[in-house]
């Protein structure tokens, strides 16, 4: 036992479930001697900040309302003038927030992640108030937008509905605007009781709903509806400015026809019915009634609607895109009289910056907002015998010796997918581009140089690389598709020869490549049923399959289950006898490679989806498996299966000496911490 554990550490007397089966197992009760499960701590802590609003606070000074991401989420309140941290409040049962508005009132309104809830901060009383569950259905909420009199309205994802709140805090469910899966974003036309609602997943769309008589009506350009999502949307000077994603591509809609204004860029006198942009929308309209701002390539832009022209503004380049915006007054200061366009850049440094269209003064400056422990999402053991572990959406990675027990931190990863050691080198596939990136942990860690990027599969609609193996100096990376399609693929990538991967998409029609073993010189293969986000599936079971690698052909289909159909594989690895181990809808499976035969399974979760199923063959002769949360010892030659339980639910399983290490946490992207458990000899 490690010296640094022994306050962390406790041995108990546990009861452990087990049971014999072949097929559904009956649970038994025992009680079994097991040590206990050591909590190793957080392993990721950075700042996160998706969105912000600027508002006044209780003695009317520029404030910043920040909601940055944490286990809670907390709201910083940080003086634009000071730039000092004001407050630091707890929003309640929230992971992170995608949205908040400043209503007409004054109070603060933030909708939040995982929970769905929605809070009202008000800057008088300094109180924030938790206004339980949207009316949407939703956990993951959008588009807050300021309405009327205090009101506000949102978005949601799902059904794609909208809501509303009054300023007495009473709520109202608005429905599902349009069939598809976001209302990403909202923007309203007070003086006609408009509600414009970004939709996206499968297609962009944007939908005209007239609060008044209930009509609602798709007016996004057919030409248009390609991109994914319609963002970020801003209803300015009686035009609605609407984001496409992910060309990153800003339409300037008629309100009524969605007929696209036709834009002047000012260097290039190039003309179009869009500009580029990389900001998340663009700023309310400036004092002089006709600039509105937005950001590109780290660069600040003006845009004049009267002359239609858009260029950018002289010495105000930025550290990153700009994330919010808002117009402030900043008192007995010279170089920024009136009113200043202020805004938050990048998402992950709590950088701000000030631009005076009068007197042409830009600035930008650090404001100190805490960083916070953040949710884990994948867990590899290394070949020097350290544990990674990435960041959910933030996409830092956490480095732990076991040896040591001390912690590094590197930022910039992005959110991983799935990753393989090979030749002491670490390859990551990440989302939202289904980038394969390379590391080498004997160089410097540098953003976008060491990990570099290899390839991605973006252009083949493959965001998400799930599974990686190395095998005769290649990459197999299985994927499953973009939002609103089927299909996902085998691609092939030569270490040596580089260039571009080999992409295999539909392999199995309409479904996800979710996991990848090599056993003699052959690539076996697991699939789910799923298509991309956003889809229901269109195929009726996944499949075993084998795959040559030097004919890059699939060689024949296989259920992997004795008795039932197999709706997703996971966790596929191979083990000391030479067969195939895999998990299976909670369902645990060994197929003989060599007679192609489905040998025996116990199910291990009944109900299962097998998230997160790893499996680990460990020195002492049993294999561990966590599936749905839950981590299981078996007995290879018995098949007796034992629950070994824990406070929360346990995922991503690796091996380092004698030690499995663990993510804990309620779901599998929710939990800051790192275990370990160390198993007996026997």
């Amino acid at each position: 036992m490690k010296k640094s554990d022994r306050n962390k550490k406790r041995s108990v007397f546990r009861s452990i479930l087990f049971y014999v089966g072949l097929g559904i197992g009956v649970w038994l009760h025992g009680t079994v001697y097991a040590d206990e499960i050591v909590d190793l701590g957080p392993q990721v802590s950075d700042l996160t900040l998706y969105k912000s609003a600027f508002g006044k606070d209780s003695k009317g000074k520029p404030v910043v309302y920040a909601p940055i991401v944490g286990n809670p989420s907390k709201l910083v309140i940080a003086d634009l003038q000071t730039r000092k941290v004001q407050k630091v409040i707890p929003i309640p049962g929230a992971k992170g927030v995608w949205t908040i508005t400043v209503a007409t009132d004054g109070k603060v309104w933030i909708g939040a992640y995982s929970n769905g809830h929605v809070y009202r901060y008000d800057p008088i009383t300094e109180v924030l108030t938790d206004m339980g569950f949207s009316p949407s259905g939703s956990n993951v909420l959008y588009g807050l937008t300021p309405g009327k009199e205090g009101t506000v309205y949102g978005g949601s994802y799902g059904s794609a509905k909208v809501f509303a709140y009054h300023t007495t805090g009473k709520s109202l469910d608005l429905g599902s605007v349009f069939p598809d899966v976001y209302a990403r974003d909202l923007a309203l036309d007070t003086s006609n009781n408009v509600l414009y609602a970004g939709i996206g997943a499968v297609r962009a769309n944007v939908v005209r709903y007239d609060l008044i008589s209930g009509v609602k009506t798709p007016i996004l350009p057919m030409e248009y509806q390609t991109d994914s999502f319609a963002y970020d949307l801003d209803f300015v000077g009686n035009k609605l400015f609407v984001k496409l994603e992910p060309s990153f591509r800003e339409l300037i809609l008629d309100p009524v026809s969605g007929k696209p204004d036709i834009v002047t860029d000012g260097v290039t006198k190039k003309q179009q019915e869009y500009f580029p942009i990389g900001s998340r929308g663009v700023s309310p309209l400036a004092p002089d009634g006709r600039s509105i701002y937005f950001s590109y390539k780290y660069q600040l832009y003006r845009y004049d609607i009267n002359t239609k022209i858009y260029e950018p503004v002289p010495g105000a380049s930025l550290a990153s895109n700009v994330i919010s915006w808002g117009w402030e007054e900043f008192h007995n200061e010279p170089n920024f009289p009136g009113k200043t366009l202020v805004g938050m850049v990048g998402n992950y440094d709590g950088r701000a910056f000030r631009y005076n269209p009068t007197t042409g003064v830009h600035e930008e400056f650090s404001l100190p907002f805490p960083p916070q422990p953040l949710d884990l999402y994948h867990v590899i053991a290394s070949p020097d015998e350290k544990v990674y572990s990435s960041a959910y959406i933030n996409g830092s990675l956490g480095i732990y010796d076991t040896k040591t027990g001390k912690h590094n931190q590197f930022p910039g990863l992005g959110q991983v997918e799935g990753w393989i050691w090979d030749r002491n080198k670490l390859y990551v596939g990440t989302y939202p581009e289904g980038k394969i990136l390379e590391y080498d942990p004997s160089k410097s860690w540098r953003v976008k140089q060491n990990p570099s990027m290899l390839f991605s599969l973006k252009d083949q609609e493959q965001i998400r690389p799930l599974s990686i193996v190395a095998y005769d100096e290649k990459l197999f990376i299985g994927t499953r598709s973009e939002y609103g399609t089927w299909g996902g693929a085998l691609s092939i990538y030569d270490l040596v020869k580089k260039g571009k991967p080999k992409v295999f998409r539909n392999i199995v029609p309409d479904q996800t490549i979710a996991t990848l073993a090599v056993k003699d010189k052959h690539v076996w293969v697991g699939t789910s049923i799923e298509g991309g986000d956003a889809t229901s599936p269109k195929a009726s079971k996944a499949v075993l399959f084998e795959f040559d690698p030097k004919t890059n052909k699939k060689l024949a289909e296989y259920n992997p289950l004795v008795d039932g159909i197999p709706l997703r594989i996971s966790g596929l690895t191979v083990g000391p006898d030479g067969k195939l181990w895999g998990v299976s809808d909670g369902i645990l499976f060994q197929f003989d490679p060599k007679r192609k035969k489905a040998l025996r399974q116990a199910s291990l979760v009944r109900g299962g989806v097998s998230t997160g199923a790893s499996l680990v063959f460990h020195p002492n002769g049993y294999l561990y498996v966590t599936t749905d949360g839950s981590l299981f010892k078996i007995d290879p030659k018995s098949w007796k299966v034992w629950r070994i339980p824990y406070t929360t639910n346990l995922y991503r399983l690796v091996l380092v000496g004698q030690d499995l290490y663990m993510k804990a946490g309620p779901q599998i992207n929710i939990g800051v911490n790192l275990v370990r458990y160390t198993p007996e000899n026997r």
